[in-house]
Parts: C-alpha cells; sequence; structure tokens
C-alpha cells in the first residue's frame, strides 16, 4: 500500500474506526427494528437485515478488487469515501424513525405523538 500522503497510522485509524462503527451500527438496528416494527413482520425483517448485509459485503469486496492497483494512495481512498454514502443517507434516515417504545416509556408516556 502507498501511506505517502496521509501516512499508515491515519490509515489504520480509519479502518478502526470503519469498523467500531459497522460493528456498533449492526447491534442497535437489529435492537431498534424488534422494538418499532410490526409483530407480523419482525422475521422478515431481521432476514432482510442479514441479506442486506451480505449484499453489502459483496460489493465491497469488488469495490476493493476494483482500485487495488490504483495509484497514488487511491487504492483504500476511495473505497473508505464510497462507504460514507450509505452512511449518510442512514444518518439522515434516523431523523423520520418513530420513537421506540422502550423510549416511550421512559419518558412518562405510552403513546406515541401524530
Amino acid at each position: 500500500m502507498d501511506f505517502r500522503l496521509f501516512g499508515e497510522e491515519v490509515f489504520y485509524c480509519n479502518c478502526f474506526r470503519s469498523s467500531f462503527c459497522w460493528k456498533s451500527s449492526s447491534s442497535i438496528f437489529i435492537l431498534a427494528s424488534a422494538e418499532i416494527a410490526p409483530p407480523d413482520i419482525r422475521g422478515r425483517l431481521v432476514s432482510f437485515y442479514q441479506l442486506a448485509v451480505s449484499v453489502g459485503l459483496t460489493i465491497s469486496f469488488w469495490i476493493s478488487y476494483a482500485f487495488q492497483e490504483a495509484s497514488g494512495g487511491l487504492s483504500f481512498r476511495i473505497p473508505l469515501a464510497l462507504q460514507a454514502v450509505p452512511a449518510l443517507i442512514l444518518g439522515l434516515g434516523c431523523f423520520f424513525l418513530p420513537a421506540s417504545p422502550r423510549w416511550l416509556i421512559e419518558k412518562g408516556g405510552n403513546r406515541r405523538e401524530p
């Protein structure tokens, strides 16, 4: 790998950050979907999540494979930049999620505001 522009430390720091964010978000999603989803579709939602993870890992592999010979450090910068796109979409989508029943009970209410 070519670490001349930012250094090896920046590369490993970004890999750690990406891995930590991925692991924490993947565990939180399962809990949040179990709380918010109607009981009749919870199983399908979790199964779809696993399918989406598998497809995402496959796409990630092919993107890394496509840019493995890129010069000037682009071999790791482009895949890291591309993973920011779905992260931003999901981050913006969090503002439109309904309140979970656990949060409503902790705040003293037991019904959702319209």
